[in-house]
């Protein structure tokens, strides 16, 4: 609402000035080192993960490429709840085509909102003789929004299957996530966004007193 007086074109203003921008995105684990590496493996590889205090909205997936130049296959990556039920699936792309982020290139997945204090079980299928894993990762860490419980599973076979087995004592890469937070970000004032607001708001107190001096 715009009053005479002014009040409301700072209203307006300060209240264009309080909206939240849009969530950022984040990934599940970062780490400073690969350590060792491995080529010859048929399994889907990932890790078990909780999420924290907040529900979470997954929007990718995303597939070790260890050397940070490009996978030399597509690789199929899945997401189970802790009942075994595949909740979502994605192909990540062979070559540099799926963006890297840290060690991992991830794909888009129909947004999921992954509740609070819930298990859930991320996996990758690797492929003999094509692109490796590591294993004795160092600096490994994972986002303060979810808990890791499990840092690696693994299933063994040619096709993606919900990855049940541990490796006790050791950490390896395979697939992780993507997600956004209900936390917003604070807006930040852009000037030019902040000027179109006061003219917008000059211009129809404008009108609005214009059109009330013309009324009889």
């Amino acid at each position: 609402m715009i009053y005479e007086n002014g009040g409301g074109v700072a209203a307006l203003l300060a209240t264009s000035l309080s909206v939240a921008g849009p969530a950022s995105a984040f990934t599940g684990l970062s780490f400073s080192s690969p350590g060792a590496t491995n080529v010859d493996s048929t399994d889907t590889l990932g890790y078990q993960f909780q999420v924290g205090a907040s529900s979470i909205s997954l929007t990718g997936l995303g597939f070790y490429d260890f050397g940070q130049d490009g996978l030399q296959t597509a690789h199929d990556v899945g997401l189970w709840n802790n009942s075994g039920s595949l909740l979502t699936q994605v192909s990540v792309a062979s070559g540099t085509s799926a963006p890297l982020v840290g060690f991992y290139r991830y794909a888009a997945v129909t947004p999921i909102t992954l509740a609070s204090g819930q298990t859930y079980t991320v996996g990758g299928l690797f492929q003999t003789g094509t692109d490796k894993y590591s294993y004795n990762i160092v600096g490994l860490t994972s986002d303060p929004a979810i808990n890791i419980i499990i840092p690696t599973v693994y299933n063994t076979g040619s096709t993606l299957t919900m990855p049940t087995s541990s490796f006790p004592g050791n950490n390896f890469t395979g697939a992780d996530i993507q997600f956004t937070t209900a936390t917003p970000v604070p807006f930040e004032f852009e000037p030019t966004g902040g000027l179109m607001v006061l003219g917008g708001a000059w211009l129809l107190r404008r009108h609005l007193k214009n059109k009330k001096s013309t009324k009889v």
